[in-house]
């Protein structure tokens, strides 16, 4: 399993955690035996802080059994899955830019001829036609 990290703005506080990115479900095995289930994705927070400061985390996190640690879970989470959203469509677009060029440079070797280039003529001192100076 993949993993990032990332640094975000949460409100006041800027985030830095570990992102696991999701993993889809395999169905079937090529050997046919059944796949298996694909893993969520997970986001760790490792740092808050907020105006330079660092917050500990038990003070970031609301108690386990409130409804507001679902809902700064899921947020982070969501926020988490948009940056790695970003990440792959910067990683598709280099990717692609990659591909254009080495596409252009393909062209030109398939549009050169070896054959038609000229070596340039070797010139010995036995061709010279004024004696060399000693």
């Amino acid at each position: 399993m993949h993993k990032y990290t990332m640094t975000f703005s949460y409100g006041p506080y800027i985030v830095t955690g570990e992102y696991y990115p999701a993993t889809p479900d395999v169905h079937y095995m090529r050997n046919g035996d059944p796949g298996y289930p694909g893993d969520s994705a997970e986001f760790n927070v490792l740092a808050v802080t907020r105006e330079n400061t660092i917050i500990p985390l038990e003070v970031f996190w609301p108690d386990e059994d409130s409804p507001e640690y679902d809902k700064r879970y899921t947020e982070l989470s969501d926020l988490a899955d948009a940056e790695d959203m970003k990440r792959c469509e910067a990683d598709s677009a280099a990717e692609a830019e990659m591909n254009k060029e080495f596409d252009e440079l393909d062209k030109l070797a398939q549009e050169y001829d070896p054959m038609d280039y000229e070596h340039p003529k070797e010139v010995s001192n036995m061709d010279a036609t004024e004696p060399m100076e000693e």
